[in-house]
């Protein structure tokens, strides 16, 4: 099989944002919340596998969504996911379980210096991508942020209000946050138990994943468990469901937006890995 075809350079790129998934049921929540929250100015393209589904789902949206462009593609498709990701600035992907069917997306956004969010909570997905995608993710400017759902929502927020409130009430910095939910509402979609299957196959598996799902540092390569040298540490930018589909320069609610200053995949925890001096290391999100 051939490489994949170069990415444009972003100024020829007719899309700001593809919704990869839309048709699914995250998907469809996130295309009504571009729908009503998305600035008139942002090119919007829903993707999906079913050209019949996408145009359904562009209907029902309203005017706003008339013009969005609708993409056909298989997540699995290297080339077609390549081609996908350089036509646009940024992709927010809600197709899982990640672990079998994200890896080539967030790949060719990586490569292609396009900013990429998902909603995985799939560790070992995550491990992989950081792996994979780190090097060329730094080399092309893409942000490729992982777990930008509920798997980060109620910690990463949760300890920046924590954060803000200690520094306005004189009380210090904070040393170590532990979160606990105490209840939920609501249930769990197709996809969501797709990927813990998949995650439990794994566990099954290989051994080895015991160990890295056990280490609350496993995303940050340079001191969590099964660390190699060079590997530089995991992080990321969280946000709700669907505000990653707000993702532009100006955007006050995307994930994208939100991720660190500096190229780097990844995921954040609630609380951030140490370096040997005590502080988050530097390819951290400021």
């Amino acid at each position: 099989m051939s490489e994949p075809a170069a990415p444009s350079p972003a100024t020829d790129r007719d899309r700001d944002l593809v919704l990869v998934g839309a048709t699914g049921f995250v998907g469809r929540l996130t295309a009504a919340h571009l729908a009503t929250r998305a600035p008139a100015e942002l090119r919007v393209a829903l993707a999906g596998r079913s050209l019949e589904r996408l145009a359904e789902l562009r209907a029902s949206l309203g005017p706003r969504a008339a013009g969005w462009h609708l993409d056909v593609v298989d997540t699995t498709d290297e080339h077609a996911v390549a081609e996908l990701a350089g036509r646009t600035r940024a992709v927010a992907t809600t197709v899982g379980p990640y672990q079998r069917l994200g890896m080539p997306l967030a790949a060719a956004c990586a490569r292609a210096g396009t900013h990429y969010a998902d909603l995985t909570g799939e560790v070992m997905f995550m491990r992989h991508s950081i792996e994979a995608n780190d090097a060329a993710a730094r080399a092309s400017g893409a942000r490729v942020v992982h777990a930008a759902g509920f798997d980060s929502i109620p910690s990463d927020l949760g300890v920046h209000s924590l954060h803000r409130q200690a520094v306005a009430t004189g009380a210090g910095e904070l040393t170590d946050v532990v979160a606990l939910l105490t209840g939920g509402r609501g249930g769990f979609s197709g996809g969501t138990v797709d990927s813990l299957r998949v995650q439990l196959d794994e566990l099954g598996a290989d051994p080895e994943v015991g160990r890295v799902l056990a280490d609350r540092h496993s995303l940050d390569l340079g001191t969590g468990a099964g660390a190699t040298d060079g590997a530089t540490a995991g992080a990321g930018g969280e946000a709700g469901d669907g505000a990653a589909a707000e993702a532009g320069d100006g955007a006050a609610d995307g994930a994208t937006a939100r991720a660190a200053d500096e190229p780097v995949t990844g995921a954040v925890p609630s609380t951030p890995p140490s370096s040997a001096t005590g502080s988050p290391p530097s390819s951290w999100p400021r």
